[in-house]
């Protein structure tokens, strides 16, 4: 018998401090529709490590990875880069220095400024979203209020440490035995505030055979087990879409990737 797809959501984190990753960084994995854990306690290599040797045993799992897997086009071309390999490979060797000098176009440290037109802070999925009355963040924006580039820079390398360990990485490998998507967790959450009672609220429908009490207990008290669990359960719902999803033929998404929607 065929083995059955385990979904997986992590909710990432940028930070420096492992205590603060191990806090902060939460997987939750969903199996026969029903959610089977929220747990926190990794850090970035240990998520890496994890989803690596599940995928070296062949156990199917789509995973949902949420932060930006690439720059905008205009960056990486600015730099030489004609592929996602180039791209992941220039975060490697130069991430940390952009995080530590946080030299234009990055922004967000003390005494910086965004300096682009909005249309250049964004890729083409993020263009898109905001065309729909989102508000992602630009992978630029590396401190401040919902900055998502300081754990974006810090997570591309992971990718391409995946990748070469037979991760697939969506969209710019079609999907595999184990696949990597991002993940956008405000997409899949229908809350009016995330706060305790907002998450409580969304996640009310969800019955007890798909919701344990002590999963949505944890998903109610903490924004990141909530992101990685209502992310976990988007994918379950989508499952027979999934398998369906193609690398992409188009050169743009093919340098900046694209969000699973």
């Amino acid at each position: 018998m065929k083995a059955k797809p385990t979904y997986i959501a992590i909710d990432w984190s940028g930070a420096v401090n492992e205590v603060a990753q191990r806090r902060h960084i939460v997987a939750a994995s969903v199996r026969d529709g029903r959610v089977t854990s929220v747990t926190a306690g990794r850090t970035r290599t240990e998520v890496a490590q994890w989803l690596s040797a599940s995928a070296q045993v062949g156990a199917p799992m789509v995973v949902g990875l949420d932060f930006s897997f690439s720059v905008p086009e205009w960056f990486a071309r600015s730099h030489g880069c004609d592929s996602i390999d180039a791209v992941w490979a220039l975060v490697s060797e130069r991430g940390e220095r952009w995080l530590a000098e946080c030299p234009s176009p990055f922004w967000g440290r003390p005494a910086t400024r965004c300096a682009l037109d909005a249309p250049d802070r964004y890729r083409v999925c993020e263009q898109r979203l905001r065309a729909q009355g989102r508000q992602p963040k630009s992978v630029f924006q590396i401190a401040g209020a919902g900055a998502v580039g300081t754990g974006s820079l810090r997570g591309m390398p992971w990718l391409a440490w995946l990748r070469a360990r037979g991760v697939s990485i969506w969209p710019f490998d079609e999907v595999g035995t184990c696949t990597a998507l991002e993940v956008y967790p405000s997409l899949y959450a229908k809350v009016a505030t995330n706060d305790s009672a907002g998450r409580a609220t969304h996640l009310a429908p969800f019955p007890g055979s798909v919701l344990g009490s002590h999963e949505r207990e944890t998903a109610i008290a903490s924004d990141d087990a909530f992101d990685a669990v209502v992310s976990a359960l988007a994918m379950w719902e989508q499952r027979d879409a999934l398998p369906a999803l193609k690398a992409t033929t188009d050169s743009t998404i093919a340098i900046e990737g694209d969000l699973w929607v």
